[in-house]
């Protein structure tokens, strides 16, 4: 009984030894040790950082830069897409503006194809047998009017489809004079203008004879040109009233014949 009682005494012994050991490393290291079975166990609270800390500043800085470079990203990205709407559209409005004016062009071109061949083939004008016979070849398509017509004068217009009424203020493609007058004299008619510079003169042959070709301006509804020539003791002036029929003049006057 005495030894089982000394062996009991020391298993209490290092029992009560134990616990205390354990208890002394709980307390140095909690985290080492742990928790006995049954007890639940308490959750730990995260550690706070301070919030005037360096890494909270630099991470607040961060955010800060990000937000403001997204935002700046956006606004570049609006402007871009903005101008580049804007240059496509006019772009689109410029490209629809060359396509109208391009048709319209090919347009009058075909047009002016068409008067052109209209034209075709020239007909004959011929002036009196005792004024010289004076002949050339207009456009089919122009209508011949004879306002004057005696051995002291001879007048006739000639226009596109019709004539309009005559007066100093009217133009018309073609006029035809026939003056009982001296070359030299009519000539001199238009001294005044050739040096005021309205009119520019310029020699040329005309059935084989000097002439005089003028252009500009012959008064404040005309400008054009005419050329002047002899016909034996009389003079003719024959001239455009508008620039526009400057090609079918030229081709009028090289036509130009006449008996001497």
């Amino acid at each position: 009984m005495a030894k089982q009682s000394m062996a009991f005494g020391f298993i209490k012994f290092d029992k009560i030894n134990q616990n205390r050991y354990n208890r002394c490393m709980m307390q140095n290291n909690p985290q080492n040790m742990m928790p006995p079975q049954g007890v639940p166990q308490m959750p730990q609270m995260p550690q706070s950082v301070p919030q005037n800390s360096p890494n909270n500043k630099f991470n607040s800085k961060l955010s800060i830069i990000g937000f403001s470079l997204a935002i700046l990203f956006g606004l570049i990205l609006a402007f871009v897409g903005y101008k580049y709407f804007d240059l496509k559209s006019n772009f689109d409005k410029k490209l629809e503006q060359e396509k109208s004016i391009a048709v319209l062009k090919r347009s009058q071109a075909l047009n002016q194809e068409f008067i052109e061949r209209e034209k075709q083939p020239f007909t004959q004008f011929v002036a009196p047998e005792d004024l010289g016979r004076l002949a050339f070849s207009y456009p089919k398509t122009w209508s011949v009017y004879i306002a004057q017509n005696s051995a002291s004068s001879y007048k006739a217009y000639l226009n596109p489809k019709k004539i309009r009424p005559i007066n100093s203020s009217s133009r018309y493609a073609l006029r035809l004079e026939i003056k009982n007058r001296s070359y030299e004299v009519v000539k001199h008619q238009f001294d005044s203008l050739v040096k005021s510079g309205k009119l520019k003169l310029e020699v040329v042959k005309i059935n084989g004879q000097n002439s005089i070709l003028l252009r500009g301006k012959f008064n404040q509804y005309i400008e054009g040109s005419a050329v002047v020539f002899k016909l034996r003791d009389k003079t003719v002036i024959l001239s455009t009233d508008a620039k526009q029929f400057e090609t079918d003049f030229a081709k009028i006057v090289d036509s130009i014949s006449y008996n001497l």
